[in-house]
């Protein structure tokens, strides 16, 4: 029997039974291929939020090992002394992205195994294998559309480790390594018309902002109020590096972790996929960047701390002798039962500012305007807009959202089941985020096909514009979209799969209460019939006490923004406009 690990075909062999590692396999737009062989599917293994929970914590333990063995060899290579802190700084979320999205392959294949013993599959040959040059690339060649490429190589890296018999194969057309890392910024961008303003307005430069979910007339409005004493800088660089791999090294070197099975592959495994930038091109990216900045402000506040290279190494070079304060992004921040991305950026901080909640000392509110409620009058729209999110197929991270193709299937057959249970199709506009099939999942195309005829939304609007224009707001997806229409007091129905999304402890009677009155549901068969009985006069459920106390009282603790929030950020600014203690 032969193992098929990807889409990508070259590397199937269909001779005979074919089983597939997972539903990405399968292309939707390939669908009818699969019918021509004899296959089976290995069950997907992430199906419930308890399993979700307990990856995410044994990820976190061996995430702290890694840190450790990095430390060590990357002080090795680069001939410094950094602290592990240094080190979280710089390579932000790319660690534990690497380690959650092997652990999933590793428990697949491992699952692939006991089910099937005798199987056999092709391996990229590694003169093809590739090495992203940062963070962005590493994200772009794992999960973008169709190309499984940089997946089947990450398969081949684990599979020649583990108990599958396997033959080398070349691909007729692979990735092509890059040896330079290059952005250019244009002169006149928003990001530099902050820097340039700022840099030669304000006088102190002892508070920093750095790519805040503002605005331009927002920064600009804080900056007069501030009299031009902060900088703004999102650390949007011209660089250009010439970085070629050192294969020899990356070869040779080994992590010394041998604590599990999983634990021994992965140090023999992330290396070979550590970006350029940390490595090979990591000197001279310090040499440009401080070129460009080397002022010293004594407080730095970002939604962004990691994802941006030059932003990473200038706030780890500077943290000993600068407060870091984070301010979360996105909406699954206090309200998920465990959030990787929270957890690192509360990890890496002095302060991390919150939507509303508070849970230790570290954690303070903070309006974000972004939920600002804008006072729409939606009382004479008619839309019903129905937002679905198209997610990659490959899980990449654990967090409480469909993971993976089977996940992301059982997702988008939710979302045309509410849709056949709704009698008021007509008033529905459907908006699709992202909406370029990045990921290869056909979404319209599948939900055309099921129900044609229905309107879509283009994203080339804000979502803010197209909640102004709608009577109601529809998810089976609880995010940021969600939070902004309860904090922008739009009558909002979401339905959620119970045995995928799980709440924080401090969250949960929040979450109950507009479970009670109608504003959250538990299948889409309930919230159709809902609307459909509430649509004609909804602002009578919508603005009834108990469902606006469950409103007010989620938004304010998770979608929180006071009118005046130029106040707020000013004496927020103000009181942390300190030196930071060595």
């Amino acid at each position: 029997m032969f193992l098929a690990t990807t889409s990508t075909r070259e590397f199937w062999n269909p001779s005979g039974k074919l089983i597939y590692l997972g539903e990405w396999c399968l292309l939707y737009s390939e669908k009818k291929q699969k019918k021509s062989f004899d296959s089976d599917i290995i069950p997907f293994y992430w199906d419930s939020g308890s399993k979700t929970e307990v990856a995410i914590r044994y990820c976190q333990l061996i995430l702290e090992k890694l840190y450790t063995e990095l430390t060590r060899v990357l002080n090795s290579y680069h001939g410094v002394d950094y602290e592990i802190k240094y080190y979280k700084l710089l390579l932000g979320t790319w660690p534990f992205h690497f380690i959650h999205q092997l652990y999933d392959k590793y428990i697949h294949l491992k699952t692939a195994i006991a089910l099937y013993p005798d199987l056999h599959t092709w391996s990229l040959d590694k003169d093809q294998h590739y090495i992203p040059v940062d963070p962005i690339d590493y994200f772009k060649v794992l999960l973008t559309g169709n190309d499984d490429r940089y997946q089947l190589q990450i398969y081949s890296d684990l599979l020649i480790l583990m108990e599958i018999q396997y033959s080398n194969k070349k691909l007729l057309n692979p990735l092509l390594q890059k040896s330079r890392y290059q952005r250019t910024i244009k002169k006149y961008s928003k990001s530099n018309i902050y820097r340039i303003i700022s840099g030669r307005i304000s006088k102190l430069h002892t508070f920093c902002l750095s790519d805040v979910p503002l605005t331009f007339f927002q920064m600009i409005s804080l900056f007069i109020r501030m009299r031009g004493n902060i900088l703004v800088d999102n650390f949007n660089y011209d660089i250009d590096i010439s970085c070629k791999p050192d294969l020899q090294y990356r070869k040779e070197i080994k992590l010394e972790m041998n604590g599990d099975h999983f634990e021994s592959l992965l140090s023999s495994i992330i290396l070979k996929h550590l970006p350029i930038i940390y490595l090979e091109g990591y000197k001279e990216l310090h040499a440009q960047v401080f070129q460009k900045e080397d002022r010293n402000p004594s407080s730095f506040l970002t939604s962004q701390i990691a994802g941006n290279v030059c932003r990473s190494i200038y706030v780890a070079e500077k943290y000993k002798i600068m407060n870091i304060y984070s301010l979360q992004h996105g909406g699954g921040y206090g309200v998920d039962k465990l959030n990787p991305s929270e957890m690192y950026e509360r990890d890496v901080s002095d302060l991390f500012f919150t939507s509303g909640w508070v849970d230790d000392e570290k954690t303070k509110p903070l309006s974000i305007p972004i939920f600002k409620n804008k006072s729409y009058n939606i009382k004479q729209r008619k839309d019903i807009l129905f937002c679905i999110n198209d997610l990659p197929r490959y899980v990449f991270r654990f967090h409480y959202v469909p993971m993976g193709a089977a996940a992301m299937n059982n997702y988008l057959a939710d979302s045309i089941r509410f849709l056949s249970a709704l009698n008021n199709k007509s008033r529905i506009i459907i908006r699709i985020y992202p909406d370029d099939n990045r990921f290869g999942n056909c979404t319209k195309e599948r939900v055309d096909y099921e129900h044609p005829g229905l309107r879509y939304d283009s994203s080339r609007r804000s979502f803010l514009t197209a909640l102004k224009y709608s009577r109601l707001f529809v998810s089976n997806y609880f995010n940021t979209a969600s939070l902004e229409a309860l904090a922008n007091n739009i009558p909002t129905v979401v339905f959620l799969d119970k045995e995928i999304f799980a709440f924080s402890d401090h969250a949960m009677p929040f979450i109950s209460m507009l479970y009670s009155v109608g504003i959250l549901h538990e299948t889409p068969a309930s919230a159709a019939a809902f609307i459909d009985k509430n649509y004609a006069d909804i602002m009578s459920w919508w603005e009834s006490a108990s469902v606006q106390k469950a409103r007010i009282s989620f938004v304010n603790k998770y979608a929180s923004c006071v009118d005046n929030w130029q106040q707020e950020w000013h004496g927020v600014i103000e009181r942390n406009i300190v030196a930071k203690k060595i």
